[in-house]
């Protein structure tokens, strides 16, 4: 997690990439530096065959980066369409039978970055995602943190 710098944002954080690629540890070897080493690796296909990304939208594994990231662990998330442009993908995660479910482990991971930093304030770089789904509000009623 970053401090996002400035006057505007005192005591708030942002999350990096690799933290939404890897939200909690996988085992007891599983390090920051592991986790770290494992987001750098993912991101390494997109800088060698599509390069021209990064003019519109730069990602590295220690950017601070969009929330919606988090919600590729459960399959039903739209960086899952980054990664497969495939429509019948699409259609399955606009259907709402497991909407619900999703937004609860998306709320769920939120609370665990959160506690890692009591205190603080995490910034969430995506808040459209807020408006898009009716049921989320009623899951994270205080947005989670």
């Amino acid at each position: 997690m970053k401090v996002i710098p400035g006057p505007q944002a005192p005591g708030h954080l942002g999350l990096e990439w690799w933290e939404l690629m890897s939200p909690v540890p996988r085992g007891p070897n599983d390090t920051v530096e592991a986790r770290v080493k494992f987001a750098k690796e993912l991101i390494l296909p997109r800088k060698i065959f599509t390069p021209h990304l990064d003019a519109a939208h730069y990602i590295r594994e220690d950017t601070l980066e969009e929330c919606f990231w988090m919600m590729g662990q459960s399959f039903a998330s739209l960086a899952m369409a980054e990664v497969l442009p495939c429509p019948s993908y699409i259609e399955y995660f606009l259907d709402g039978d497991h909407r619900d479910q999703k937004y609860r482990d998306y709320a769920d991971l939120l609370r665990v970055m959160q506690a890692r930093v009591p205190g603080k304030r995490l910034v969430m770089k995506a808040p459209r995602i807020w408006t898009l789904f009716p049921s989320l509000p009623a899951i994270c009623p205080r947005r989670c943190w």
